[in-house]
């Protein structure tokens, strides 16, 4: 997920500075319209992706619950095995939650950014 928004950054800020290079030759409403038209449709993939990590945190939520259950019955039935297996399924589903969680503080931080620069943008064509 890091590299995903690293290169959605990456795309951005080429895109931004070929219409700066480029976009000069264009009309001037024509070039904003354009960057405020990537720059829109880059908050609305931010947010799903938000989403979707948002959704993956709460399926890793249930896989540590259904882990623990299994964990108790597991203990009580003395099934070692399963036990073990169990714990190693609530790790990874820690892991992954704790991942999720990174990944949705990056893009909140990187949706942030992109909204002050549309705000900025939008202050100075008026």
């Amino acid at each position: 997920m890091h590299k995903r928004i690293y290169f959605s950054v990456t795309v951005l800020t080429c895109i931004l500075f070929s219409f700066l290079l480029f976009g000069m030759q264009k009309n001037k409403n024509t070039w904003f319209i354009d960057i405020v038209f990537q720059l829109e449709t880059e908050k609305e993939k931010i947010n799903s992706d938000i989403l979707v990590c948002e959704d993956a945190i709460k399926k890793s939520d249930i896989t540590i619950s259904k882990s623990q259950t299994i964990i108790s019955m597991a203990q009580q039935k003395g099934n070692k095995e399963a036990e073990q297996i169990a714990n190693k399924a609530i790790q990874k589903a820690q892991d992954a939650k704790a991942q999720n969680a990174r990944n949705i503080q990056l893009m909140k931080s990187h949706l942030k950014k992109l909204s002050e620069l549309l705000v900025s943008l939008e202050s100075k064509s008026k």
